[in-house]
């Protein structure tokens, strides 16, 4: 405990006699070797000293007067100011990792990384990250993956089934007492089956469900089933597996997009748990199409903004025209079509100048497509 003292004066001070200062302690007496000097800010005097010999001690320091002057050759009065010495913690042990705590460590002594103390501790997560280990108050911790203590500093380490270690490095509060620890995590292949949005993927899945009997997942619109599966996980970070069925139970590809009514198939890792969540898909409001006659009917679709027009082959009907268009994020659009007064047209050979209005998915949004028929 021999930090330096210091007070900061409000304006530029020049010393005159510093020799004076003292710094006494309530049980200990004066303290040795007190040297006050000006620093070359002219406005802080900082005060050494011997090692401060009582814990939670109030010491008082006494600047007497006269000991500087202003600008205008002016000493100070006597400046009294009392504080308590508290010793910073040489405490750096190591807690618990992932909640688990090793009763019985061995290795070294930590004070070294060759001479690492060493746990040995079972584990369900299957990942580690530095939020997980706990260390004495106000110690730094950090977290690398070789033995070496200097790879992949604070990378979170993926806890394969099996036998993991990771390398823990303790610093103590005062900045000097280091410990290493290698840590040995156990882990048995999981049953876990709940499911958490992966870190910046909540713009593809916007909410999960996981209470058991009413497991549900909500995605955004035009979400795929490979967009699904890439943007979640296990709550314990183990290795689950997923596959997508429509609402009876069809399989569904990765480039199919979802509907509400799908299934989330989640298996867990031991391959003896599984759930399924139920699909609702938030309402697009997307109004592009696209052709689905291969060019049989619809010639060509223009979705630019502003200029909307859709082509169609001589005598096209609007009961054709609406079976060959789809959206282009595979979403449930409406279709309507109008002469070119924006007359009801709801049958009939189509003729260039009417026009298809397209309603999105939340039933508000809409388009109007002119329609043009090709000789």
């Amino acid at each position: 405990m021999d930090a330096t003292v210091s007070i900061l004066f409000d304006r530029n001070v020049t010393a005159n006699d510093l020799s004076g200062v003292t710094i006494t302690g309530a049980t200990q007496g004066a303290v040795g070797n007190v040297t006050a000097t000006l620093a070359e800010d002219n406005r802080t005097v900082n005060i050494v000293h011997d090692a401060f010999a009582n814990n939670n001690e109030v010491y008082t320091v006494t600047i007497p007067a006269n000991a500087v002057n202003n600008s205008e050759s002016l000493g100070n009065a006597e400046i009294t100011w009392s504080f308590t010495a508290v010793a910073l913690s040489s405490n750096a042990n190591l807690t618990s990792v992932l909640s688990q705590t090793d009763g019985s460590p061995a290795g070294g002594d930590g004070s070294t990384s060759e001479s690492a103390i060493t746990w040995n501790i079972s584990v369900a997560r299957g990942e580690l990250d530095v939020s997980y280990i706990a260390v004495a108050s106000d110690a730094t911790v950090h977290l690398y993956s070789n033995a070496s203590f200097d790879a992949n500093e604070d990378v979170a380490i993926t806890l394969a089934v099996g036998e993991t270690t990771g390398y823990i490095n303790v610093t103590a509060q005062d900045g000097i007492t280091i410990k290493y620890y290698a840590v040995t995590m156990a882990r048995a292949a999981s049953n876990v089956t709940t499911i958490a949005v992966a870190d910046g993927m909540d713009v593809v899945v916007t909410d999960v469900n996981n209470t058991v009997g009413s497991e549900a997942v909500t995605v955004a619109a035009a979400t795929t089933v490979a967009d699904l599966i890439g943007a979640i996980e296990s709550t314990d970070r183990t290795n689950q597996t997923y596959s997508v069925t429509d609402s009876v139970d069809g399989g569904k590809g990765d480039t199919d997009y979802l509907v509400t009514g799908d299934r989330l198939h989640v298996y867990s890792e031991d391959g003896f748990e599984q759930a399924a969540y139920t699909v609702t898909k938030e309402a697009s409001t997307s109004t592009m199409i696209v052709d689905t006659s291969s060019g049989t009917t619809v010639t060509d679709v223009n979705n630019a903004e502003g200029s909307e027009a859709v082509t169609v082959v001589s005598g096209t009907t609007v009961a054709t025209l609406t079976t060959s268009i789809g959206a282009s994020d595979g979403s449930t659009q409406a279709y309507a079509v109008t002469d070119s007064s924006d007359g009801v047209k709801s049958e009939g050979a189509l003729v260039t100048g009417d026009k298809l209005v397209v309603t999105a998915e939340d039933t508000v949004t809409s388009k109007t497509y002119t329609i043009t028929v090709s000789a």
